[in-house]
């Protein structure tokens, strides 16, 4: 299969998709997390969804928007 320079580009950019869905993902506890300690001195919560009523609400739903939009811009498998 001889791959084109349109095809190669295509490739990249759902890779580069990838990654970045991959790195907000990881991003999204680990934010909360040191975003909820360092600036307001809280625990742990018990999960994600409990950053949503501290000082972190604003940094969690930026990041999940941002995961939605990527996650709805990419095509996924062809159906064949």
């Amino acid at each position: 299969m001889i791959l084109t320079d349109k095809n190669e580009r295509y490739i990249l950019s759902h890779l580069t998709l990838r990654k970045l869905i991959g790195i907000l993902g990881i991003l999204l506890p680990v934010a909360c997390y040191l975003g909820g300690s360092l600036f307001r001195g809280r625990p742990v919560e018990d999960s994600i969804s409990a950053y949503y009523h501290t000082n972190m609400q604003d940094i969690l739903t930026g990041l999940l928007v941002a995961m939605a939009l990527f996650l709805l811009t990419y095509k996924g498998y062809e159906k064949r």
